[in-house]
């Protein structure tokens, strides 16, 4: 088991040893049935994504299996992307069978300008809705906080909740991660944050709905494009700041509907209320303030209240 784990959703870069960090797992046999394991291999996954970022970074860790049926999944415009042909909307095969993996030829400076000229349409926004024979949806998908394996990660879907079905909002900052031995606690508790993040939001009319003002929210904070006007060859077309409207004699099944309803005041209540929880944190996170000290009782209050303390 140990070797299993090891060598797929907890792989490191030696290809031929495993970590023996891993055997703290395997302490008591009787609860290894009972972890998340799903959970760990994205803590894993998440945190060498994040090593993969850095510049000085060759080569990547994790559970790369995973990364890779994820962007079959969602871009199929992108990479060797080849359907195996068996039915693996079946409940007796794993969904990662439904792909063949090739060698490609394509190299890295290539790929920069194919993602940036990526549109709306070449995203494939829900995936897995044929796949809920097999594998319903559940709503612990939707918990927002932090997750922990060998490290500790933030898993923020309201970031990405158009993936999910529901309209896109602006999120607020990403929370401080609390006390390791808190986390636990938040994990059994996910109802609290899945209604938190659910309450500015409604299902979809169309597949890559956004509340009007979150796409120039986006790209003044994001960095939407990997390459530079002034690339050369290598540079990409211009990215479009919002999706093109449908030719008006075209039907489109899941066009919105003229009368989707607005965001309400309840909402619009929880949104702001978000954003003002997390600048409060950062604020406090970058003066090293503690409740104890003397002069920020009014700002632990507020970020109390923020934080739905107090109805």
């Amino acid at each position: 088991m140990l070797m299993l784990v090891g060598c797929t959703i907890l792989a490191d870069k030696s290809y031929t040893h495993v970590d023996a960090k891993w055997l703290l797992l395997f302490s008591d046999l009787s609860a290894v049935h009972t972890f998340s394991w799903a959970s760990i291999a994205l803590v894993c996954l998440y945190d060498n994504l994040n090593d993969a970022s850095m510049f000085s970074t060759m080569a990547i860790a994790g559970y790369a299996t995973l990364l890779q049926c994820w962007i079959h999944e969602y871009f199929p415009t992108l990479g060797r992307r080849a359907a195996s042909g068996l039915n693996c909307d079946d409940p007796g095969f794993p969904r990662a069978m439904r792909w063949m993996y090739k060698q490609g030829k394509t190299k890295l400076p290539e790929y920069q300008p194919i993602l940036d000229a990526l549109t709306p349409d070449d995203v494939i926004w829900r995936p897995f809705e044929t796949h809920r024979g097999s594998i319903p949806f559940d709503l612990i998908t939707l918990y927002s906080g932090h997750l922990r394996g060998s490290t500790v990660v933030p898993y923020l879907p309201e970031r990405c909740i158009r993936q999910f079905g529901f309209v896109q909002y602006i999120p607020p900052p990403p929370p401080l991660a609390p006390a390791y031995s808190d986390i636990d606690s938040d994990w059994i508790g996910y109802h609290a944050s899945v209604d938190w993040i659910l309450q500015p939001t409604r299902p979809v009319t169309y597949a890559f709905e956004t509340v009007p003002d979150y796409m120039s929210w986006y790209y003044r904070v994001s960095h939407p494009r990997l390459c530079r006007p002034v690339d050369g060859p290598h540079g990409a077309p211009p990215v479009p700041h919002y999706a093109p409207a449908p030719a008006p004699d075209t039907p489109v099944d899941d066009a919105p509907a003229d009368d989707a309803p607005q965001e309400t005041a309840l909402q619009r209540e929880r949104r702001w209320r978000g954003m003002a929880r997390g600048a409060l944190e950062t604020f406090l996170t970058r003066i090293d303030a503690d409740r104890d000290d003397e002069g920020f009782e009014e700002l632990f209050f507020a970020l109390d209240v923020c934080r739905g303390a107090y109805p």
